[in-house]
Formats: C-alpha cells, sequence, structure tokens
C-alpha cells in the first residue's frame, strides 16, 4: 500500500504539473489535487507501521496518542 500511494502520488504530481503547463482549466487540476490530498493518509498510516515495527515496546502508546 506503501508503494501505491506514493505511485499514486508522483503520478497526481505530474498530473499537476501538466495541467498547469497545458492550461487545462481549474476541474482537471482540482482532480489532482483532491487524489493527491486523499492519498496522504494512506502513506502516512503505512509509514508509522512500518516505523513502529522496529520498536513494538512503544507502539501502543503510539496509537494512543495519535488516535
Amino acid at each position: 500500500m506503501l508503494h501505491m500511494g506514493l505511485t499514486l502520488q508522483f503520478i497526481m504530481g505530474m498530473w499537476l504539473i501538466l495541467s498547469t503547463i497545458l492550461d487545462l482549466g481549474f476541474i482537471p487540476m482540482i482532480f489532482g489535487v483532491a487524489v493527491y490530498v486523499g492519498s496522504i493518509a494512506m502513506i502516512s498510516s503505512n509509514t508509522m507501521s512500518v516505523i513502529l515495527d522496529n520498536y513494538p515496546h512503544i507502539a501502543c502508546g503510539h496509537s494512543f496518542i495519535f488516535s
């Protein structure tokens, strides 16, 4: 999921650049922004779980604080 989220953000970043350069209008740009921002949750949750694999003794406290 992390790889898919990062790939999706890269594609939408390129879409935003292209829609700006080609002056496609407001609606295609809003589509790119919505998908880009929507994939942030997918990336952040997977990144936290990967980081906490190395620290299992604090994983419970971390999930309590940030939930």
